[in-house]
């Protein structure tokens, strides 16, 4: 009987898959285990191709794969489907080598279910290896970036005596000034006062409010103070002169892709984004939900049928027809949204599940793919025009629901339910009387208001992620990890409610890096992303890209080497040495030295050369 291996990287997936086929020998990579060297760079140039090792502790892993394959007649190898686990699959095939290239086929599939796993079978292939390609220019890249600046940055910031390590990162630094450049924005802002003109208003019975509506240009503040007090002393009545009653389609919410899911765990559960992202992963090995990492709103045709039976059986609203959604301009389509397996399941208790994060995470995605393919809500507009005897202008303006639609279902099936989206709210806004035009409206009071501009609001982490997403910095993947290694490295603080702040230290390294690397401005990263993107579908290749970015990157890191002095601090002629603090420093100058250097000077320590402590004198 001929044997099939499959591997997967995860020790729970591969539980729940051998439920599934019991006659096949299942192992697990458990995540990456295979990787550059953690003590060196492992890539250099001209060729730039990474150096791989077998990480610590998985060489057991790599040598269970290599005795299995030996009896196996056909290997499956079943990583996630994004590049990273075409990369991993990759890796897979490698270490085989050879000997077993031909029995190997790659096979991926977006829920862990039998259905899906059968359909990536028959529909198996082999390793991508553009989509490698695009992963290995990640990570490379990014090497280049930590490990050329890393040591310089230290060198320039660290203080003698400490053993402080800075870091750079081509993702992790650009959200770092984002974070450092609010906080900053937020220190130095000045409110500005501006006015306006409330009216109390009274008819039928019914009393509501009006606004007064100067004519300004758009994003104009109303700044003269006297205007509106003449505005309040000259309006004793005011009559409708305009009627505009409308109908506004309320679209339920797309289907999710990670960056929905992690600002929704956020702000419902104030959960981290690493915290959701672990949860997800235990629900998608669990078979509950579909690959979590997406940046895609489609839906399969078979799910939104399913969901669509879902719906006539318990007569909630429907369109005539499924909906088809557009992807975001940065999005790689790699594979379908965030969605739970089974529309039939409401409740993950009833298949044994009693964590409360992954019973709210469940239900937050079974409320989204339900929602996101049943018909629109409607509501009526209506907004009355007024004007006071010298022609000044006010607006009233209420919002009726007329027709719930999708609002309001997912409440029949689960009794807990976050608060709505801000942008989803049916909330009815005021209740307006029936009025026609020409009527003339009792005045009950008028007021000045007297307001200030609001400082922007500081980054929290599903603000940080939204800003990341819409620049096209940073992928589904790396979200959670970005901001994890902000605070791990101690460059912002997570305060209450995940708010982020940024720290001193995460200060000066913005300050030290911006305007002296290309990869601190934000247009470059987004660049990056998208020849990333190129080079996974075949537009463009490693090589090239790889080599200009290096190219750039190192000459920026000589002049920022050569620019001035290693640490941030200065001395000056006849202080203790800062490093050895035992030697006195002096002014010194380059004499016999290069061309380029000659005759320029520098602060040296009077033990050299014992201590080898430098300065440039600017």
């Amino acid at each position: 009987m001929s044997q099939i291996l499959m591997i997967v990287e995860s020790p729970n997936k591969a539980k729940k898959i051998r439920g599934f086929y019991p006659n096949f020998q299942i192992l697990t990579t458990v995540g990456h285990f295979r990787d550059l060297p953690p003590d060196k760079m492992g890539v250099e140039p001209p060729t730039h191709k990474p150096q791989y090792e077998i990480l610590d502790g998985k060489q057991n892993v790599v040598k269970q794969i290599k005795d299995a394959a030996k009896n196996a007649s056909t290997i499956y190898v079943a990583t996630d489907p994004d590049r990273e686990g075409e990369a991993i699959a990759a890796h897979v095939v490698n270490v085989l080598g050879k000997d077993h290239r031909q029995k190997i086929s790659r096979i991926t599939y977006t829920e862990v279910s039998k259905r899906a796993i059968d359909d990536a079978i028959s529909n198996k292939r082999q390793i991508n290896w553009k989509m490698v390609s695009a992963q290995e220019l990640r990570r490379v890249i990014d090497r280049y970036v930590g490990y050329l600046i890393s040591p310089e940055l230290t060198r320039r910031l660290r203080k003698p005596g400490t053993q402080l390590k800075y870091s750079a990162g081509r993702v992790q630094s650009i959200a770092l000034r984002l974070v450092v450049e609010r906080d900053l924005e937020r220190l130095n802002f000045t409110p500005r006062e501006h006015y306006g003109v409330e009216l109390t208003l009274e008819a039928k019975n019914t009393k509501f409010k009006a606004l007064w509506k100067p004519e300004l240009a758009k994003d104009t503040l109303m700044m003269d103070k006297g205007l509106a007090y003449q505005v309040k002393e000259r309006t004793s009545k005011v009559q409708l002169s305009t009627i505009s009653k409308r109908e506004n389609d309320i679209a339920p919410p797309k289907p999710l892709i990670t960056s929905d899911f992690l600002k929704l765990m956020s702000r419902q559960y104030k959960m981290s984004a690493k915290v959701a992202m672990d949860v997800a992963q235990r629900l998608f090995e669990q078979g509950l939900i579909t690959y979590h990492r997406t940046d895609s709103h489609d839906m399969s045709a078979d799910f939104a049928y399913t969901v669509r039976e879902f719906a006539l059986r318990n007569k909630l609203p429907l369109p005539d027809k499924p909906y088809q959604y557009k992807a975001g301009k940065n999005a790689q389509q790699g594979h379908e949204c965030l969605r739970v397996t089974d529309i039939n399941l409401i409740n993950p208790r009833m298949v044994g599940v009693d964590d409360q994060q992954l019973i709210n995470a469940y239900q937050l995605v079974w409320k989204y793919s339900l929602e996101s393919q049943l018909n629109h809500g409607k509501n009526q507009i209506v907004r009355y025009e007024f004007i006071n005897s010298v022609k000044d202008s006010f607006v009233s303006q209420s919002t009726r629901m007329t027709q719930a639609g999708w609002r309001h279902v997912a409440k029949r099936f689960i009794q807990e339910l976050p608060d709505p989206d801000s942008e989803n709210t049916d909330d009815e806004v005021a209740v307006l009387p029936e009025l026609y035009s020409g009527d003339v409206i009792n005045l009950l009071q008028a007021d000045v208001l007297v307001k200030f501009t609001e400082k922007p609001a500081q980054f929290n982490e599903s603000s940080l992620i939204e800003t990341l997403e819409k620049m096209g910095i940073g992928r589904p993947s790396t979200y959670a990890q970005i901001i994890e290694n902000l605070v791990d490295r101690n460059y912002v603080e997570r305060e209450k409610h995940l708010k982020l702040q940024s720290t001193d230290i995460g200060k000066k390294v913005v300050e030290t890096l911006k305007s002296r690397f290309s990869f601190l401005e934000y247009d470059y990263t987004a660049k990056m992303e998208s020849d990333i993107d190129k080079v996974a579908c075949g537009e463009s290749d490693y090589l090239s890209i790889i080599t200009a970015a290096y190219e750039a990157l190192s000459a920026e890191v000589n002049v920022f080497r050569d620019s001035d002095a290693a640490t941030s601090f200065r001395v000056t002629d006849g202080d203790n040495c800062p490093q050895c603090q035992v030697g006195k420093v002096a002014v010194m100058s380059f004499n016999n030295s290069s061309k380029k250097n000659s005759g320029r000077q520098f602060i040296g320590c009077s033990n050299f050369p014992t201590c080898k402590f430098f300065q440039w004198v600017q």
